[in-house]
């Protein structure tokens, strides 16, 4: 991997986005911080070692007596036996993996002070308002400070938050009661608790922060600082709700299908129904045989009658009863009953009003 020098702000680029940066360029080098715009630990310098993407070691020192300082304070090394362990650790081996030679310490005990040493640097660095950072590349290693533990540092973030008790300068930046979470990492990278997943999973659900404290019966306060946990080492972004509403779909419509026989019947019963058509019919016909008894002309005392009248006559009837039959048919037959209660009162109500049979057809 090609190592660089970097340097700014944690307001401008987070502690955390600058530690997977660093993991995923596999950089190899030291990185120092400086807290700064009045803050109370301005002043104070912190400083983080990497190998090759990976965390070696933490220390606000650079004397390389940080760590022999942490394991006096813990009663693991006497004070007597600090020059002979300066005299007799070789060069290029860390302080930890000499003392677990000698078996002086055990690998547990190396973990637990790698954790002390990393955990203690970065909770106070994530309290800071602004943190002034620059990272040299290639730095030498400072094998005193070193247990020989070593971690990828995004997995220092999140356990860093979990113990951190001084929450002062970061009240105003827990998400709101009234938000969501949305996920946008990789849950599957970060090693959550119980009530980290329960809730992630709640807020996948689309509740807010305070319907999880409710279903969660836990203080709301905290699930705000577990939703600012997973917010920080950009597992989840916050969203007002509006946005965060899952999308609905409406029931699909059921289609009902009408069996031919239903059909079959329908159409033999409207041809015996009357009609305001007929009943126009009927007047015309009684006018035509008035006009007929009117006129001279007859055929052995029988009044003559004007075929081409009464044949126009009959096409209006059956026109009349074939264009309802076939706009329902058209519905029917398509399996589209949801649109017969639009067409049926329509062709059929408005036509034939006295149709018993077409009201039933619409309440299908």
């Amino acid at each position: 991997a090609l190592n660089m020098n970097l340097q700014g702000l944690t307001s401008e680029f987070s502690l955390p986005e600058l530690f997977k940066f660093l993991q995923e360029s596999q950089q190899t080098g030291r990185l120092s911080l400086k807290p700064v715009k009045d803050s109370n630990l301005e002043g104070k310098s912190y400083y983080f070692w990497f190998e090759k993407g990976k965390l070696l070691a933490a220390s606000n020192r650079l004397d390389g007596l940080g760590l022999l300082n942490i394991l006096q304070a813990r009663s693991l090394i006497q004070s007597a036996t600090l020059p002979r362990i300066l005299r007799q650790c070789p060069p290029k081996v860390t302080l930890g993996q000499f003392l677990k030679d000698r078996a002086a310490l055990t690998s547990k005990q190396l973990t637990s002070l790698f954790a002390s040493q990393v955990l203690r640097h970065t909770c106070a660095l994530l309290t800071a308002t602004d943190v002034r950072f620059a990272f040299r590349a290639s730095y030498p290693l400072p094998y005193l400070e070193m247990t020989g533990v070593s971690i990828p540092p995004t997995d220092v973030t999140l356990p860093s938050l979990r113990v951190l008790k001084d929450w002062r300068t970061l009240t105003d930046k827990l998400p709101s009661p009234s938000s969501g979470l949305k996920l946008v990492g990789d849950s599957f990278s970060y090693r959550l608790q119980t009530q980290e997943k329960n809730v992630l999973r709640l807020a996948q659900d689309g509740l807010s922060l305070s319907e999880i404290s409710k279903a969660l019966k836990l203080p709301i306060q905290d699930i705000q600082k577990t939703g600012f946990r997973l917010i920080f080492v950009g597992l989840v972004k916050e969203v007002p709700l509006a946005q965060f509403a899952q999308p609905t779909y409406l029931p699909k419509r059921r289609i009902t299908k009408i069996s031919e026989a239903f059909l079959g019947r329908l159409s033999g019963y409207l041809q015996k129904v009357p009609t305001k058509t007929q009943s126009a019919q009927a007047v015309s016909r009684q006018a035509v045989a008035s006009q007929a008894v009117a006129s001279p002309a007859s055929i052995n005392g029988f009044p003559t009658i004007d075929v081409n009248n009464y044949r126009l006559t009959a096409n209006l009837k059956k026109n009349a009863r074939n264009s309802a039959v076939k706009r329902i048919t058209s519905v029917i037959t398509t399996d589209r009953a949801e649109r017969l209660s639009e067409i049926a009162p329509s062709c059929l109500l408005a036509e034939y009003p006295s149709c018993s049979l077409a009201k039933k057809v619409v309440q299908v």
